[in-house]
């Protein structure tokens, strides 16, 4: 699969992928109501083959930072930030979900570069903390496009990973729910 990625992109664009967006379906010790892979899995996905420098923004969950951090260095990135999502009722009150010893209102992502990035982004415009109402299990906040596009405007766009919801101009997705909707 990243290999026909990265063809199209080069087809298409005669370039690799400057941003890459993931939101891996993380095997954790609570079930979840998708399909998961496991840490090695994760590990081993040759990001490589669609981004040779860029931005990489990973999602995750906390039993999960060392999975998402040791991602990064393996595959060359250079971790320079930690952005949050404070999760939101409909009534604009704090969201309590389950973790293993509190109860977590946020999630959070990590941001990679590699290589050199500075003609790609703008400096200190984006907040790195998301205020929004949580959806669906996993589904993450519309405002991360938002994100993406103050703190790298323009660039050419990947979401691994990806669900209907998050469909998007100026975004290539892929994901394994992402086939429930072609009929």
């Amino acid at each position: 699969m990243w290999e026909l990625i990265a063809k199209d992109a080069m087809q298409r664009y005669q370039q690799l992928y400057e941003v890459v967006l993931m939101d891996p379906a993380y095997r954790i010790k609570q079930g979840v109501p998708y399909e998961t892979v496991s840490d090695e899995e994760i590990l081993k996905m040759p990001i490589e083959l669609v981004q040779e420098r860029g931005i990489l923004i990973m999602w995750f969950v906390n039993q999960k930072k060392d999975v998402a951090r040791q991602f990064m260095k393996i595959h060359g990135y250079d971790e320079v930030e930690k952005g949050e999502w404070i999760k939101l009722t409909k009534n604009q009150k704090l969201h309590k979900g389950s973790g293993m010893y509190t109860a977590h209102n946020n999630e959070s992502f990590l941001i990679g570069k590699k290589g050199y990035v500075t003609d790609m982004l703008k400096y200190h415009v984006t907040d790195n903390v998301i205020f929004s109402k949580v959806g669906k299990h996993s589904e993450k906040p519309q405002q991360i496009y938002d994100f993406i596009q103050q703190m790298a405007p323009d660039r050419l766009n990947l979401e691994v990973f990806a669900r209907p919801n998050n469909i998007r101009n100026n975004f290539t997705s892929f994901g394994n729910q992402l086939e429930q909707t072609e009929t």
